[in-house]
């Protein structure tokens, strides 16, 4: 056996990409967010994108465990051994690093099948077309034609392809994929076909795994409990709730007009807005903020000023219609 090393980025045995991939925040997680905040959850901007990544290589080698990748061609295993992301990603994507490990006479069945007469005009197409520069675009893979190829297998033999070894395995595994693909063995990665295997490690990372195990996810009642400051402006929204409501009953119980009661059940539902309002910006600094507790509590009592400012105002004149203050 032999093992070599390369990576997603030369050879795209499966796409883990969170920027243009299927494993987008918003593409990915976005729904269950939206559903937890529709249950009346908090979800907070804590994403543990490190532990995603660690979930991401756990689940693809158990995907890959199963595939059979290559193994017509001596393949014996492919393991994911980390997740890479780029520093920006305006021009790139996160990749997987790879380690293959194939029986000895691997290079051999390799370039016997790649250099069938029948592949011949296809993958010299595609190796010009991939793999040769041109305006716009350096190569650095180490064949720029088939042709070229060969002494690529002689270096990987010999081990004199040096700081170029990845990318000369990963040109040899590149050109097997496209045989597969051309037979209709294979699924094209980048196309997210329902079988390819970024597909089926998409559905084992949702079904075995939830928003809230990368950030944190709590229903409010659990928010008051962890945040006194939260609790407390809760707290007092909910008394200028009830007060308003008492006061609004009183009034109707006395003698006043139905036209009057009309009017200032209007004004409560105004004001009872502009109190979810403000429930609404205190949930919104914590999902921001949380866990750092001291810009949470900076964030709740800029938001407590706020609302006290506030109730003051709607008591000497009511909020007016589409009044967003």
């Amino acid at each position: 056996m032999k093992k070599f090393e390369t990576t997603t980025n030369i050879v795209l045995v499966m796409n883990p990409g969170t920027y243009w991939g299927v494993f987008e925040y918003d593409r990915l997680w976005r729904p269950y967010e939206e559903d937890e905040r529709g249950n009346g959850n908090i979800v907070c901007n804590d994403y543990n994108f490190a532990k995603f990544k660690e979930a991401m290589v756990r689940e693809a080698n158990e995907v890959l465990k199963d595939s059979g990748y290559l193994k017509e061609y001596g393949v014996a295993s492919v393991k994911v051994t980390a997740m890479g992301s780029p520093k920006e990603y305006n021009f790139g994507d996160d990749w997987f690093d790879l380690e293959f490990e194939v029986e000895d006479d691997f290079l051999d069945r390799a370039e016997k099948a790649i250099f069938d007469p029948k592949y011949r005009k296809m993958l010299s197409e595609y190796a010009e077309g991939s793999w040769r520069s041109h305006d716009g675009f350096i190569t650095r893979m180490p064949a720029q034609s088939l042709d070229e190829l060969h002494k690529v297998f002689d270096d990987l033999r010999n081990d004199k392809c040096g700081r170029d070894d990845m990318r000369a395995f990963g040109s040899v595994i590149e050109l097997l994929r496209e045989i597969e693909k051309h037979e209709g063995r294979m699924s094209r990665e980048d196309g997210y076909e329902e079988d390819s295997l970024t597909m089926q490690l998409e559905r084992r990372i949702i079904e075995n795994y939830s928003l809230s195990e990368f950030c944190t996810v709590m229903s409010l009642d659990e928010a008051k409990q962890r945040l006194g400051c939260l609790r407390k402006l809760f707290d007092d929204i909910d008394k200028q709730r009830k007060s308003i409501e008492e006061q609004v009953v009183k009034y109707c119980d006395s003698n006043v007009s139905d036209a009057a009661k009309e009017r200032v059940h209007d004004i409560q539902g105004r004001i009872l807005e502009e109190l979810g309002r403000f429930v609404m910006k205190a949930v919104l600094e914590v999902e921001d903020e949380y866990p750092d507790m001291a810009r949470v509590e900076y964030g709740i009592a800029n938001v407590s000023e706020e609302f006290n400012r506030r109730v003051e105002e709607c008591w000497r004149q009511p909020p007016g219609r589409g009044n967003d203050r």
